[in-house]
């Protein structure tokens, strides 16, 4: 059986086509849209696995960050494909005004993971750490699951690693919840800091953004050549070469039940 959820929002920004041919010349001009966007999910539970206002709610957070109200040279294709991996949605359509639009579509072999995973961080002030990996897509319930079956004690987890596997569509419930056990949790790379500052505050979760942002942070991480550098608000600095032995020593343990 296959299942996706979908939402529906709509931003105004200006574009242009400066390559436009003679006969659409007043394309090379800024001209403004209602860019108006359906972006659809896939499910594996027929229960709000994927909450409807949530969704929406970080949809329009990222378009805010990213694309309302700016002038860019992107197609309504270039800007579908963005939300199509920013979310790791299975197709997103973009249309201008309600008139004309395009439609992208994952390719069948790219599927959302669901799998936690223990092994051993590899890089930051966590390094040679056992830590528990947690895609974004992975539920509340399933993590609960793992740690009642005394996960965490068997394999001496140390921290949590939310949004592996490049699955960043993080939830709220899910950082509440890992902030519930008492250790240390990262969360990297994730876009829509704003919308969970409350909970990076004086809590045990550490966030990692690029050096260009200017987020206040536990940590922020560039790759300089070979390196992985992560610094931190005491400039204390951790470099993790991107050939370190510690990935040739994961541990890769299958989920419990």
């Amino acid at each position: 059986m296959g299942c996706s959820v979908w939402v529906k929002t709509s931003f105004v920004a200006f574009h242009r086509w400066i390559d436009a041919p003679q006969h659409v010349l007043f394309l090379r001009n800024w001209h403004r849209h209602v860019f108006n966007v359906k972006l659809i999910v896939p499910v594996r539970l027929l229960d709000r696995e994927v909450e409807f206002f949530t969704l929406k709610g970080s949809i329009e957070s990222y378009l805010q960050y990213k694309w309302a109200g700016q002038y860019f040279e992107a197609s309504c294709e270039q800007i579908a494909f963005d939300l199509l991996e920013k979310f790791k949605a299975s197709r997103v359509e973009v249309d201008e005004d309600g008139e004309n639009g395009a439609e992208v579509k994952a390719v069948l072999a790219k599927r959302i993971q669901s799998s936690c995973f223990v092994g051993i961080e590899a890089e930051g002030p966590l390094r040679g750490s056992v830590g528990l990996f947690v895609p974004g897509s992975v539920s509340v319930d399933r993590v609960k699951q793992l740690v009642s079956l005394n996960v965490l004690e068997r394999y001496c987890v140390r921290h949590v690693y939310y949004g592996a596997g490049n699955d960043h569509c993080l939830s709220r419930e899910m950082l509440v919840y890992l902030s519930s056990l008492c250790l240390p949790v990262i969360v990297e790379g994730h876009d829509l800091f704003e919308e969970f500052t409350d909970l990076f505050r004086g809590s045990s979760i550490f966030v990692s953004v690029s050096l260009d942002g200017e987020k206040d942070v536990d940590f922020r991480k560039k790759v300089v050549g070979r390196l992985i550098i992560w610094e931190g608000k005491e400039k204390d600095v951790y470099a993790t070469s991107l050939c370190d032995p510690f990935f040739d020593a994961d541990i890769c343990v299958e989920e419990v039940g």
